[in-house]
């Protein structure tokens, strides 16, 4: 359903005509690129994976329960797991009842989309159980899921260090079944997120890489997904040359295409003659759209000396120094995205650094940075932003007020990870949390508040 300049679904109208039909084919050629297959919808897309199978493991028979009895083992030669029977490589199974290997054992994960992180992100910092493992992954080496691997092997030893045995295959089993999904490591994502409880299993493919981290604790550590949840600044990105021009508005590691009615298509669909009069019909057309009521940063994308001109002719009053340099005619959107966002994030990461600092200089806000005042604010609701330098891990425990956070450097049987407490009540309390590197801290220490109210 599309879009308008001001990021509203607007619904279609009565039986779209055969005309908007071709539109909406020629809109789905030009966002992908000119060497993908698309499949036709009524085809067998089977057909050509059923063929690379050798003959004889399509005839074999899938083992009872699913599994092997073969051990799987890492690099190094210890066993992770049991290794499960796979011949389609999938994620789990489809149907009523999950397909299970030893009793109590499951191989279904469900995987969140990282686009509706947010939604689940309560779901996550709220569940309930005496054991989560969360797995945090990067590259390289996804093709044979090396990462995981290494996570499995790291996991499987906290748990058993800290005497939880019972429990560790029915944790473990579909992560250990996701190790053989060879289809899925072809994929080589950015990076991937596992949260596992003895009755939860669930997988995000994030769009970065979130650095190799494994943790089992009483909660999901959920600080490495804040790049996800609070990277909600809202942008415009115009990728333009002398044939198209196409509008999209970002937020986070989220580009959509913005439909503009009457945008001029190319030099030749203009009366005034040449590129300057095409570029000035192109953004009167954008003024009249919506975008004169608009304040949200523009990115700029094409050849430079065409927006140049586009420069000096657009009425817009943000429109970045910043650009992209290039052809974005044949760019999948995914390539887009990437690109535009990490222009982007360092044009709002210096921002909100030069907001804190204003407030510090002038006390426009209070703003503290002593990790007993920050704990204590995040607990009640008063951080609007929050700031951690990248690595930091405080353990300890604290309920409420007035009794003083207990903060230790070094984990401690019974601590609470402080760290990801305040990350995640800030969010909780409708505030914003960002890991930055330690370089990037708008202020010196391990993490900086900006408070709504002292």
């Amino acid at each position: 359903m599309p879009k308008d300049i001001h990021g509203k679904y607007h619904p279609p109208k009565g039986k779209p005509s055969d005309t908007r039909k071709e539109e909406t084919n020629k809109e789905l050629k030009d966002e992908l690129a000119g060497d993908e297959h698309i499949s036709h919808l009524n085809r067998n897309r089977n057909k050509k994976r059923d063929k690379e199978i050798p003959r004889d493991e399509q005839q074999q028979d899938e083992p009872k329960h699913g599994r092997t009895g073969r051990e799987l083992k890492d690099e190094k030669g210890e066993v992770i797991g049991e290794e499960p029977w796979s011949r389609t490589g999938v994620i789990g199974r489809k149907g009523n009842e999950p397909e299970t290997g030893q009793e109590g054992l499951t191989h279904q994960m469900s995987t969140i989309d990282a686009k509706h992180l947010r939604d689940k992100f309560v779901e996550l910092a709220k569940y309930p159980a005496d054991v989560c493992v969360s797995m945090y992954l990067g590259g390289p080496g996804w093709q044979d899921g090396l990462p995981l691997k290494n996570a499995l092997r790291d996991a499987r030893g906290q748990m058993e260090q800290m005497g939880i045995v019972e429990v560790i295959d029915k944790i473990l089993a579909p992560a250990v079944w996701l190790v053989n999904d060879a289809a899925f490591w072809r994929r080589e994502p950015k990076g991937l997120a596992l949260f596992l409880a003895p009755d939860y299993h669930a997988l995000v493919v994030l769009p970065y890489d979130p650095g190799n981290e494994v943790h089992v604790h009483t909660s999901f550590i959920l600080a490495p997904l804040t790049p996800m949840i609070s990277g909600e600044d809202e942008y415009f990105v115009l990728t333009l040359n002398k044939h198209r021009a196409q509008l999209y508005r970002g937020s986070g590691y989220n580009l959509q295409r913005v439909k503009i009615p009457g945008m001029p298509l190319g030099m030749d669909d203009v009366a005034q003659p040449g590129i300057e009069g095409y570029f000035q019909e192109v953004d009167r057309t954008l003024q009249a759209a919506g975008l004169a009521t608009e304040h949200i940063p523009l990115l700029l994308a094409g050849v430079d000396y065409e927006l140049s001109i586009f420069r000096n002719v657009t009425k817009y009053s943000n429109v970045m120094k910043a650009e992209l340099q290039g052809d974005f005619d044949r760019v999948p959107l995914t390539e887009l995205t990437t690109s535009a966002h990490e222009k982007m994030q360092e044009y709002f990461e210096a921002q909100r650094r030069d907001k804190v600092r204003h407030h510090l200089d002038k006390a426009t806000a209070p703003v503290t940075s002593f990790p007993q005042d920050v704990i204590r604010a995040a607990f009640e609701g008063r951080v609007a932003q929050l700031f951690l330098a990248r690595g930091t891990l405080l353990w300890g425990k604290y309920a409420s007020a007035p009794v003083e956070p207990v903060i230790h450097r070094e984990e401690e049987p019974g601590d609470d990870c402080l760290t990801n407490q305040l990350v995640v009540q800030t969010i909780l309390h409708g505030g914003q949390a960002y890991v930055e590197d330690r370089e990037k801290m708008p202020a010196g220490g391990d993490m900086v508040a900006v408070l709504r109210y002292s």
